[in-house]
């Protein structure tokens, strides 16, 4: 069966909140882009949303809806390591030791964060992609910040990027990222 973008076995709503990303995968055997969730986030940065009265995980809903059941033991591991992609097609079912093997071959651990929503671990405040909410990567701010000395409004990079005009500002200002 073929899984596509807007798929009708998802509701509207679910849709609203996806975005086909701008950039490629960042594994190249990966060949479609990720499905990038831009609504709420849960502390380990992954998508969530309300669904039938209980809070889900964006990506395990769209496996479910448009591939199979998830087996009681497995999870969905991001094959895209996009912790907010929720393309069906970037996710295999894996054990715990597998989905845990896949994070610290990517140096994903470091970017785990506690289930404090400021994004604090350990005393410290994380900021950029190790932030748990963080909806850009660093690569989006240098770009933000490129094109807007190239004369983009805050308006218009805000639409592209899928991140609020105060949010663009605040990049632009170095007020947030400012690391970079």
């Amino acid at each position: 069966m073929t899984i596509s973008f807007g798929d009708e076995r998802l509701p509207a709503r679910f849709w609203a909140k996806v975005r086909i990303s701008h950039y490629p995968c960042q594994r190249p055997e990966v060949d479609t882009r990720c499905w990038i969730w831009i609504g709420s986030l849960n502390a380990s940065g992954y998508g969530m949303l309300h669904w039938e009265k209980k809070s889900v995980l964006s990506h395990r809903l769209a496996y479910l809806s448009l591939v199979s059941p998830i087996p009681e033991g497995l999870q969905c591991d991001h094959q895209c390591w996009c912790r907010y992609c929720c393309n069906p097609n970037h996710i295999r079912l894996a054990t715990p030791q597998q989905n845990s093997d896949n994070i610290s071959q990517i140096g994903r651990e470091r970017h785990r964060v506690s289930s404090c929503r400021s994004g604090k671990l350990g005393g410290r405040l994380r900021s950029g992609e190790a932030h748990g909410r963080a909806k850009l990567v660093e690569r989006d701010v240098l770009e933000i910040r490129r094109l807007y000395v190239n004369g983009l409004s805050y308006q218009e990079l805000s639409v592209q990027f899928y991140v609020s005009q105060s949010q663009i500002s605040r990049i632009v200002k170095r007020e947030q990222w400012d690391h970079i």
